[in-house]
């Protein structure tokens, strides 16, 4: 079964329910819509309210936005953190504590990336579907609409 967008009040209830480091990274990639690996990448010396990002699965480059306050929060993080990535984990970390997570909430089919599918959602409320598969790099404009069918 196919991976579920979230609400952003659901979004923020599992959020408070995760861990800072999770809840973190749940949070950058509803605000940019960053794939999990791509945010896995990211080094703290990047974090800033503009971030130009290359993405591993397209090999394209992408520009994004983070608001001051989340800046503010991941400069804070990385202080209490040894290392040169912002989050020094791999992706089923991350993928296992947000699943777990959800589930305790009684919700099905919900990853991390269910926040990109969060970002797809309100891009597209915003711009429209065509702009949202662009904005996503998808090559397939099904391939969006399978992001927007839970709509």
């Amino acid at each position: 079964m196919r991976t579920k967008g979230l609400t952003d009040r659901q979004l923020k209830l599992l959020c408070s329910a995760l861990p800072w480091r999770d809840s973190l990274a749940m949070r950058i990639m509803r605000q940019t819509g960053l794939r999990v690996s791509d945010l896995l990448r990211l080094r703290k010396v990047d974090i800033a309210r503009i971030m130009t990002v290359k993405e591993q699965k397209t090999g394209k480059t992408r520009t994004v936005y983070l608001t001051a306050a989340l800046v503010k929060e991941c400069a804070l993080y990385a202080s209490m953190h040894r290392g040169v990535r912002l989050f020094n984990c791999n992706r089923s970390t991350i993928y296992r504590s947000v699943h777990r997570t959800a589930l305790a909430f009684g919700w099905e089919n919900i990853s991390a990336h269910s926040a990109r599918k969060a970002y797809a959602r309100a891009y597209a409320k915003k711009h429209g579907i065509e702009a949202t598969q662009r904005e996503l790099r998808h090559e397939s404009l099904s391939t969006t609409l399978i992001y927007l069918q839970d709509l």
